[in-house]
């Protein structure tokens, strides 16, 4: 479940562009929000890294090493799945899921699947002081001591609300609603309307 909801947002990008396209709007205006919702999906993701480091499970974090020419980096778990972008021979992604000889991987703005074949892992420890439930858990104590859920529903809340606010005068379209669910794999789900 947890690599579905972790794309959801990247295939909202791709979708929300495509309906883009069809609705006339300007490249600009397309790119610039493919940015905002990739920049959503990064703190999805990093919303999804900080609860499984809460509850212990990633004590150790995977690193991807692409080990092929041009390894194609997929939207889903799949051969069949839609192309998303072409990783470089030597490019390092961050592992943040793993299925069937798939790896869910992402860097700054590109996130997607990449089959086992075509990377190799390398693993990292965190030192203390780095790690994002920690900076999470010190933030925490000076705004009143806020569970990691609370602060990550807060924040995903938050975020949904600037991006909302932030297309409020946009002429092309603007955000109608939004919902944040949680669990281990938070997502946020943005409803956007073509003007």
């Amino acid at each position: 479940m947890g690599k579905i909801i972790a794309l959801s947002v990247l295939m909202a990008i791709f979708t929300s562009v495509a309906n883009a396209q069809e609705a006339q709007i300007p490249d600009e205006a397309i790119r610039e929000l493919a940015k905002d919702l990739a920049k959503m999906n990064r703190e999805v993701l990093k919303a999804q890294q900080l609860l499984r480091e809460d509850i212990g499970v990633a004590s150790q974090l995977s690193k991807a090493v692409i080990t092929t020419g041009a390894a194609p980096v997929r939207l889903g778990a799949s051969k069949s799945a839609a192309i998303s972008f072409n990783a470089k021979e030597g490019e390092i992604f961050d592992v943040v899921d793993k299925v069937e000889g798939w790896y869910a991987i992402q860097k700054v703005e590109k996130a997607g699947w990449v089959n086992a074949s075509d990377i190799v892992l390398r693993k990292t420890i965190r030192s203390y002081g780095e790690s994002p439930a920690e900076e999470l858990e010190m933030a925490m104590k000076k705004a009143g001591g806020e569970s990691v859920p609370e602060q990550v529903f807060h924040s995903l809340t938050e975020s949904a609300g600037r991006l909302r606010d932030a297309y409020k005068n946009n002429p092309y379209l603007f955000v109608k609603g939004f919902s944040v669910r949680m669990g281990l794999a938070p997502s946020v789900q943005l409803n956007f309307e073509f003007k």
